[in-house]
Formats: C-alpha cells, structure tokens, sequence
C-alpha cells in the first residue's frame, strides 16, 4: 500500500483515499465527515498544551505503543474497506513548506522511515 500526507486544504481525491489525523475535520469540507479517521495516528487534546519538543516526544511515544505492524494493519483494513491501494493521511497543517516541526504528519513520515523503512512523501 502506498502511503502520503497532505492538508484538507491541499487533498484532491486523485491522491487517494483520504484517512482523517486530526481531532477535527474542517466543515467547509463536507465529505470530510464521512472519510475514515485514524485516532493511534491523532495527537492527543494534551499534547497541544506542551511547548513544541514535549508535542514531539509525546506523539512519538504514542506512535511506538501502536508500533508498525499495528498501523500497517489499520491502513491495510482502511484501504480494503475502501477499494483503495493509496492512503492520504491529512489533517490542518497548511503552511508551506510542511516540516516534522510544524506538522505531526510530517513527525509521523519520519518516524515511519526510521520505524518501517519506507519514506512517506507529502502528496503533491
């Protein structure tokens, strides 16, 4: 299964099947509501009142108590569910450019390289 991220604001269902990581969904996006969401992938309430590195340090500890194969298999199921052999991890995070210290999206891609091996491209 192939695996990139991307905002709400920069989807287009081209990319693939769109898997919600936020804990909200924008609603000037109406379909939003119905796409999957992915809560071992969404950063806690708590994290957000951390300073930047305690964020971090949180959702990777997060990350690694679901661990890889936990995660493979939820996106494996999400993309049977759906028919889909690409998966969109999106959520709010629009600035330009989009880094792991500005978007937990972009801590999960690094995370998943050092973790699974593969790279997790931001969609274009």
């Amino acid at each position: 299964m192939h695996i990139a991220t991307s905002s709400y604001r920069q989807f287009r269902p081209s990319m693939g099947q769109p898997v919600a990581i936020s804990l909200t969904r924008p609603a000037w996006h109406p379909q939003a509501a119905d796409w999957p969401g992915l809560a071992m992938l969404t950063p806690r309430w708590s994290y957000f009142r951390a300073d930047p590195e305690q964020f971090r340090e949180s959702y990777l500890a997060q990350l690694a108590r679901y661990g890889v194969t936990e995660i493979t298999g939820r996106l494996e199921e999400i993309g049977q569910e759906f028919g889909a052999d690409r998966v969109v991890l999106i959520c709010h995070e629009s600035k330009e450019p989009v880094t792991a210290a500005t978007c937990h999206r972009r801590i999960f891609a690094e995370w998943w390289l050092s973790n699974a091996g593969n790279d997790i491209p931001e969609a274009p």
